[in-house]
């Protein structure tokens, strides 16, 4: 068995083989269903093997549906007005079912009452129930490592604030890294987990807002439910599961539509987790959606993130101030500049030192780039390293909308910043 046997992939819910998706029911039975260009069906016995995790659920076995149903019967479940925050999640469900990613993260915010815990129920449910849906962010590698190896889907509820190392496992985890530990009981051993996992987290106040996170991430913030259209808890998931063979078998429909246009989708511009959004382009048709349309949704969120990213920042608005003025030197100097001009409510929230100046700044680069026009160049003068502070022309950001983003007015902002403009709306 070790030296002659054959070597068997082996799956978590959904696997690949041959332009073909399949999707462990999880039955007693070990039925499958098989996705492919022509459509899809039930197989009684699966053509690859899979693994099942303790508290897995089995999923309902679905219904022919035409992939247009999809959009009408999940509506009436999800607690979600905007027409592109409609879309995003779609393609976050769609993207849940690549199955070698990348996957970006759902991030879904909202205060009490929003019914943010029952939108990742309901996501789980159609991608990969559990008997445990939601969980609490974990404090080490190990316990990301071990939910990561037993769970397709990973859902995070009522975060507050994610801690920097946690933020970028999860990065890893959604694009693709290798994890890795000291075995147990050894000194030289490693052992190794190269993952890719759909992510959700959920939570009232912004807690995604560190710029590398961002760029990965769906951020969508729900209403309010009116105290009239609420209704309890049993009745809700009654209703759901009735009509979730049908959302399954609709789902299913889409899906083998985007097999039969795969590569035919051609966007003329990718963000970062390039191929997800060319899968997800390939199946907006059977939805009624123009081409390109939950792309073009994205690249309006990721303007809306690159706001909280931003306006979280202490430094932000210095950086805006000194590239309008055209600053070069030293970290030492910089962080001295901005500790000066600085309340002294303010100067606990600035970086300790310049190395830590120096990481801020580097995580924030991207988002100043692209959304602020403004420029961080680091480089090297001999023994001396220096940074750069410029102001780019508007010519160099790639507008996404004909819109003109919002934000707050200039309260210590450089006069000529307007990338924001105060968008608060109080009834």
């Amino acid at each position: 068995a070790i030296y002659d046997g054959d070597e068997t992939e082996v799956f978590l819910r959904i696997a690949s083989r041959d332009d073909k998706i399949y999707v462990d029911l999880g039955d007693k039975d070990w039925r499958v269903v098989e996705i492919s260009f022509e459509g899809w069906r039930i197989l009684e016995q699966a053509p690859v093997k899979f693994r099942r995790a303790k508290g897995m659920l089995a999923l309902p076995a679905p219904v022919h549906s035409d992939a247009s149903q999809f959009t009408q019967l999940l509506k009436q479940h999800v607690n979600i007005e905007s027409d592109d925050d409609f879309k995003l999640l779609t393609a976050f469900i769609l993207s849940g079912f690549l199955p070698d990613g990348p996957y970006p993260i759902f991030v879904l915010n909202g205060e009490q009452g929003t019914a943010k815990s029952t939108v990742v129920r309901l996501i789980r449910w159609i991608i990969d129930p559990n008997t445990s849906p939601l969980k609490r962010v974990p404090k080490t590698v190990d316990d990301l490592m071990i939910l990561a190896k037993n769970n397709r889907l990973i859902a995070f509820d009522n975060l507050s604030k994610l801690a920097d190392e946690m933020s970028d496992h999860l990065c890893c985890l959604s694009t693709g890294g290798g994890i890795s530990k000291r075995q147990l009981y050894t000194d030289d051993e490693e052992i190794s987990l190269d993952a890719k996992r759909p992510i959700i987290l959920n939570g009232i106040s912004e807690f995604v807002t560190r710029g590398d996170l961002v760029d990965r991430s769906i951020i969508v913030t729900l209403p309010t439910i009116p105290k009239d259209q609420r209704m309890p808890e049993k009745e809700f998931w009654d209703k759901f599961k009735s009509d979730l063979p049908k959302v399954l078998g609709a789902l299913y429909s889409a899906i083998a539509s985007g097999l039969a246009n795969k590569n035919k989708s051609n966007p003329d511009e990718l963000p970062r987790m390039a191929d997800a959004f060319l899968w997800i382009s390939s199946i907006e048709s059977p939805f009624g959606w123009p081409s390109g349309s939950c792309l073009a949704a994205f690249n309006r969120n990721q303007i809306a993130a690159a706001e909280a990213v931003l306006l979280s920042s202490p430094v932000y608005k210095y950086l805006a101030k000194y590239a309008g003025q055209g600053f070069r030197g030293p970290a030492t100097l910089l962080l001295n500049n901005i500790k000066h001009d600085a309340d002294q409510a303010e100067l606990r929230y600035l970086p300790s030192n310049p190395i830590s100046l120096g990481n801020t700044l580097r995580r924030l680069a991207p988002v100043l780039k692209q959304f602020a026009r403004l420029d961080v160049v680091f480089s090297r003068d001999g023994h001396e390293r220096t940074i750069e502070l410029r102001k780019l022309p508007d010519s160099v950001v790639t507008p996404v909308t004909n819109e003109r983003p919002y934000a707050p007015p200039s309260d210590g902002y450089d006069d000529d910043d307007d990338f924001f403009q105060e968008s608060l709306d109080l009834r």
